[in-house]
């Protein structure tokens, strides 16, 4: 019986030690502040409008509005604007993708992201190509001079976007 207590003191006191002894190894976890991207939208005419008349948003997409639009915003009008935003934790792991429509036409839109490391955060805002028709993309990946950050996040101009040429043209 006692070969037996001392037996099972000695597991106890394995575990215990375990427990209380083997968490104290300073934990290697990281936290990522998470990254956005937000879409200005614009109708054919280049005014900016709001993006609930020509997105369906979803998850893992919303509309928000963002106040004092024209500090961050070319040609943004006075007062808040509302823009497609999506949102991950760390990063973008893959290209975001949108379809627009408006006024019959459809103007699907691709976002390709840069490389990012496993813990890596950025905040983009994208200004919209006046509305048309057609497969468009933008590469955020690029650093050139016409980019620049505001307080919510790099900015990259219309100019950007470059429209997809298909197989058959």
């Amino acid at each position: 019986m006692k070969s037996f207590q001392c037996k099972t003191f000695f597991f106890v006191m394995v575990v215990l030690g375990g427990v209380v002894f083997g968490p104290s190894q300073t934990a290697s976890g990281q936290i990522c502040a998470g990254s956005s991207l937000r879409y200005v939208v614009r109708d054919a005419k280049g005014v900016v409008i709001d993006p609930a008349k020509a997105f369906q948003a979803e998850r893992p997409s919303e509309i928000e509005e963002l106040k004092n639009a024209p500090d961050g915003i070319t040609g943004a009008p006075a007062g808040p604007v509302r823009v497609i935003k999506w949102f991950r934790f760390c990063n973008f792991p893959e290209p975001v993708h949108a379809t627009l429509h408006l006024n019959g036409k459809e103007m699907v839109l691709e976002f390709r992201m840069p490389k990012f490391t496993q813990y890596e955060s950025r905040r983009f805002l994208v200004d919209s190509i006046p509305f048309r028709a057609g497969h468009y993309f933008i590469d955020l990946s690029t650093n050139e001079s016409d980019i620049h950050d505001n307080r919510l996040g790099q900015f990259y101009s219309a100019k950007k976007w470059t429209k997809v040429r298909s197989a058959k043209q």
